[in-house]
């Protein structure tokens, strides 16, 4: 893939058939000589339709995404969140595609 800097998309899937949201980001991709290598950088475009904490929460709960870069270029990816819960870096996923992961939700009495 060649260098890209613009918007692009990152998606959260549960499954192969369910986004559970997507994000609109700013991007500087560019593809990595070495395995494991950061390959961009990005800033999630936070609006009056955007929730911050529901994009820390995901990259917590799993930071891999799917970047939707315009023009059908779909990448897997893996997000390094950066403190102030907008910037991060980007780097390949290399794991299988179905993972598991577990999280434990409470409601108020």
């Amino acid at each position: 893939m060649d260098q890209y800097r613009g918007p692009a998309q990152l998606e959260w899937w549960a499954n192969p058939s369910t986004c559970v949201a997507a994000f609109d980001v700013a991007v500087a991709f560019h593809p990595a000589a070495a395995e494991h290598a950061t390959i961009g950088t990005g800033r999630v475009l936070l609006d009056a339709n955007a929730d911050g904490e529901a994009f820390a929460w995901l990259c917590d709960l799993d930071p891999v995404f799917l970047l939707c870069i315009p023009g059908g270029r779909d990448v897997t990816v893996v997000l390094e969140l950066a403190s102030d819960q907008q910037n991060f870096t980007i780097s390949y996923y290399e794991g299988p595609p179905e993972r598991e992961i577990a999280a434990t939700f409470t409601t108020p009495p």
